[in-house]
């Protein structure tokens, strides 16, 4: 019977121990932390809504706070006193002075840096390494950037050859970066620049499709290229 009773103080002893080392500060589980991603953040609208005191849709300078009063003049991106939603979203969120996001199509990255969405891109509006090469992007010399224009060099295709496989047409109306149904010196990518006297048959200025297509047809062989042995007619 003593013994019996030894052993279940025993037992009573360890099972208090247990419990005790449940409680000991450090040994708890640790609590699972709330998803980052559910917590409830400001956006920009709602940012923007705020230093918007008078709510006429624009923040000027007396509503500015101070952080954003200092680099008025890189959000004003239109130079015309006032900020709004879209020039305070497209430098928050990087737009106007960063690159284009991964993956995203030129259609896309022309309307995140056309920030006043009138379809084209002013020097004011163009970040700083699309404003270096402004000039090979503004096909037209007009001071700004259009969709097509756009495209067509960040396609590579005002600046290099037909994409392999291409009808000559498709060529043509990849470098008629304007639409207008005819090639200029300043459309024209460099190998057709070194050319264009010979393909602009009318010497007029300009290569139209027939002209593109003639020349293409007429191109000199090129000399660097090995020629291949012809075949002799009695097959041997």
């Amino acid at each position: 019977m003593k013994a019996f009773n030894t052993i279940s103080v025993m037992l009573l002893g360890l099972g208090t121990l247990g419990v005790l080392a449940q409680d000991t500060p450090g040994t708890r589980p640790a609590r699972p932390r709330a998803d980052a991603d559910k917590v409830s953040r400001p956006n920009l609208e709602e940012t923007f809504k705020r230093f918007d005191v008078n709510g006429d849709g624009k923040i000027s300078k007396e509503e500015a706070p101070p952080r954003v009063l200092q680099n008025f003049v890189r959000f004003d991106i239109t130079k015309d006193g006032f900020i709004t939603l879209r020039e305070f979203r497209a430098v928050q969120s990087g737009r106007a002075g960063g690159q284009a996001a991964p993956g995203a199509t030129p259609e896309e990255t022309f309307k995140r840096l056309d920030v006043n969405g009138d379809g084209k891109i002013s020097k004011e509006e163009a970040p700083p390494r699309l404003l270096q090469n402004f000039d090979r992007f503004d096909v037209t010399k007009d001071g700004f950037i259009t969709l097509r224009e756009f495209r067509a060099v960040q396609s590579g295709r005002a600046g290099g050859p037909g994409a392999p496989g291409a009808t000559p047409e498709e060529t043509f109306k990849r470098f008629d970066v304007n639409g207008d149904g005819k090639i200029s010196r300043e459309e024209a990518p460099p190998r057709l620049l070194q050319n264009f006297d010979r393909f602009d048959i009318t010497e007029d200025g300009f290569i139209t499709l027939r002209e593109f297509n003639a020349g293409r047809s007429s191109a000199p062989a090129n000399p660097d290229r090995p020629q291949r042995p012809r075949a002799s007619a009695s097959g041997q």
